[in-house]
């Protein structure tokens, strides 16, 4: 990814500017597009502009969540913008965060709007929420939209940390049960090798063997290996293709992988009803909440619904074909849309939708820690009863 810095003309001819993360020229040209803007200079930010981004400290989403309510809370009250980023700036305690709000205020005074100022802002905000910022600007509902960012970026932190603090348990176990087997392979089993020279081992315990002498004999290459093949992965990851690899093992894995395409459909949902509640138009609507899924996949079918939409058609059937999304869900949509209540059913599909992934994701956090116990407890035994049975063997010899 590229950071550019492009100047373009929107749908009433004013010029507007910004810095802008894309893979290539032409994609942010395709992006430009799709915001209903035209290019008119396009350039790559210079090393000193990368760099005084790349430098700033990573500003935690719970702060951005709290100045968006913040800042909705004091335009609704009939402040003017200069003066509410000012008073975000007065009252905010991190060094970063001031930092962040001090170049907001410093965009808006020198004319641009508060949209453009979160996009030269670099990757401290995601471009969801410039996209929305912008919506909310032209349409005249600015502080509902600051407001809902907020509502989103508190529920997807308040998720996150739950799944983390679930997961500490069940990771503290695995890390100590790692531990515990290398041990036994590397220290305990060696010391009984000895005693079985003169006789017939069963399978098992050479397998036991084997692998306790591969570990003691290369256990330094094998941390290079892991360690080579950790920053290989993280490096090939990064590419389109890396993520949409990564992304197809996220949503096909065993328990998770529902969770996971159920958590972006959720998101999706959510935006889109919100956008269309504020009287946004569906094109636009749709172009924002395609990349608030975080889904490659979810954003190519939303694509061919968008094209299926711009054309007159319904957006259900694009979306039920393109098989990202569950057949309740696609219906929903359809009844909605028969309805004329998108708007209201959309946000209804999100609530219950996400109601559901919290039970699952708290039954599947449940599951995997006794999952790991009887792992860990099989393993233990399995190198149990191979060397306890050669004892056995030994001791029927002496008798």
């Amino acid at each position: 990814m590229a950071n550019f810095r492009y100047t373009a003309k929107n749908e009433d001819g004013k010029a507007v500017s910004g810095l802008l993360q894309a893979d290539n020229e032409p994609a942010l040209l395709r992006i430009l597009s799709e915001q209903g803007l035209f290019p008119i200079q396009v350039t790559v930010a210079d090393d000193a502009e990368r760099k005084r981004i790349g430098s700033r400290k990573r500003i935690k989403s719970q702060q951005i969540g709290q100045m968006f309510g913040q800042m909705s809370d004091l335009l609704r009250s009939g402040m003017p913008m200069l003066r509410t980023m000012e008073t975000l700036e007065k009252t905010a305690v991190d060094r970063g965060m001031i930092s962040v709000i001090r170049d907001l205020r410093e965009g808006v005074s020198e004319g641009r709007t508060l949209a453009e100022a979160i996009a030269d802002s670099g990757d401290v905000f995601e471009s969801l929420h410039s996209a929305m910022i912008r919506a909310g600007e032209e349409g005249g509902f600015l502080e509902d939209v600051l407001d809902n960012l907020a509502q989103y970026i508190e529920r997807k932190d308040e998720l996150r940390g739950r799944v983390l603090g679930m997961m500490l348990y069940p990771m503290l176990l695995l890390t100590i049960g790692g531990l515990i087997i290398i041990a036994l392979l590397m220290v305990i089993i060696p010391r009984f090798k000895p005693y079985f020279v003169n006789i017939e081992l069963p399978v098992l315990t050479r397998v036991l063997f084997f692998v306790s002498d591969f570990l003691t004999g290369h256990f330094v290459l094998l941390i290079s290996i892991i360690v080579l093949l950790v920053v290989a992965g993280y490096f090939a990851f990064r590419s389109e293709t890396g993520r949409l690899f990564l992304e197809t093992l996220r949503y096909k894995a065993p328990m998770i992988g529902n969770i996971n395409r159920a958590v972006s459909t959720t998101r999706f949902c959510r935006i889109l009803g919100m956008l269309l509640k504020n009287g946004v138009h569906i094109l636009e609507a749709l172009t924002i909440s395609r990349d608030a899924t975080g889904s490659m996949a979810l954003a190519s079918s939303i694509d061919e619904a968008i094209a299926a939409v711009r054309d007159g058609k319904p957006l259900a059937a694009p979306l039920r074909s393109s098989g990202q999304f569950d057949i309740e869900i696609t219906e929903m949509i359809a009844v909605a849309e028969e309805s004329n209540r998108m708007e209201t059913s959309l946000v209804s599909i999100a609530d219950s939708l996400e109601r559901r992934t919290n039970r699952k994701i708290d039954i599947t956090l449940r599951l995997i820690e006794p999952l790991i116990l009887v792992i860990m407890a099989g393993l233990v035994a399995i190198i149990a009863v191979g060397l306890l049975y050669p004892v056995f063997i030994l001791s029927q010899s002496l008798q």
